[in-house]
């Protein structure tokens, strides 16, 4: 059966033709309108209808399914214009929830938010990376549970999870190998998919960031971009035509083991000069001390009561806002 299918992009109009079944023609469109709602309302039926090309009677009948399922509410009449007012509608951004997970080296963060991305509530706690790996996929499955329990939302409202970690992860939420953790080949989406028994998203942290940029960040309406984050690790997340690119093998974007100076120290991958290695915030952090160990002089060290144990990437960046030439010439370095 072919079916047209309209697809609304901010600014422009994006149409073709596709050959699909009609459930498949009716989720796209479904979704189509809830995303208009979503980005654009209150909004008419009428001005839907106009948006994305779809006719009137189809339009009113996805809004009666959206409203049915308590996803889109009417709010009132339009204020303005002649002739006969128009019913706007709007998201009913609490018809639903999700539970974000940050699994972090140092610090995992568990929320719970509704559908236009508001924290709900939040918890946050110590990871110990070295821990063995049962003990840290345990706590975090308690830690999911009290975050449900202590929110009051019932769990048949929370229509997923998502999560951000770090190392290679593939698109069934495999991690295949998460050097930071030590862990290789393990099945965290089917881990959590069994205990909640709700949908499961686990993708690499930093293409997990990119995409907020895309959605709530600096990357919306931008429909081409690379995302790089500098911490730990280094890695990056690239968006290509709104859409996350994770490439044949799903290590696109894993910049931090390209080597940029073959005579460079050795990283933990077992090559030379990755630049990991040299720009990372541990690599800053390892700078830093050896040029104070060699006496040079600098604001850090009375940021950290001259204890060079406490010295971070973040104190390097706060000695730089002072002017501290150290750290500015660190970062020229990098």
């Amino acid at each position: 059966m072919n079916k047209q299918l309209f697809f609304y992009k901010e600014g422009c109009k994006v149409l073709y033709t596709k050959t699909g079944n009609l459930r498949l023609v009716q989720k796209i469109n479904r979704s189509l309108v809830l995303n208009l709602i979503k980005e654009k309302g209150p909004i008419s039926r009428a001005d839907i209808s106009k948006i994305t090309k779809l006719t009137r009677s189809t339009v009113s009948s996805i809004v009666d399914y959206l409203i049915r399922k308590d996803l889109v509410k009417e709010i009132g009449l339009t204020s303005s214009g002649v002739g006969r007012k128009a019913i706007l509608l709007k998201l009913n951004s609490k018809a639903y929830y999700s539970i974000g997970v940050d699994l972090g080296t140092l610090r995992t963060t568990v929320v719970i938010t509704d559908l236009l991305g508001r924290i709900e509530k939040r918890i946050e706690y110590p990871t110990n990376s070295h821990q063995d790996k049962d003990k840290i996929i345990k706590k975090l499955i308690t830690t999911i549970h009290n975050i449900i329990k202590d929110s009051g939302i019932q769990l048949k409202k929370i229509s997923g999870v998502g999560v951000a970690a770090p190392g290679l992860i593939d698109k069934k939420g495999l991690m295949l190998i998460t050097p930071n953790f030590g862990w290789k080949d393990t099945p965290l989406g089917g881990i959590l998919k069994k205990e909640f028994h709700i949908p499961v998203f686990v993708d690499n942290n930093v293409n997990a960031m990119a995409l907020a940029e895309f959605e709530f960040g600096k990357g919306q309406g931008v429909k081409n971009f690379v995302f790089i984050n500098v911490g730990i690790g280094i890695g990056a997340g690239i968006v290509i035509d709104g859409k996350l690119f994770h490439g044949e093998s799903n290590c696109t974007g894993e910049i931090g083991h390209t080597t940029v100076d073959y005579n460079g120290p050795k990283c933990s991958c077992g090559n030379n000069g990755c630049l990991e290695v040299m720009v990372s915030g541990p690599a800053v952090v390892k700078r830093a001390i050896k040029a104070i160990k060699e006496g040079e002089k600098s604001v850090i060290s009375e940021l950290v009561n001259y204890d060079l144990n406490k010295i971070s990437a973040e104190i390097v960046y706060k000695a730089a806002n002072q002017g501290d030439k150290l750290s500015w010439r660190k970062q020229e370095n990098t």
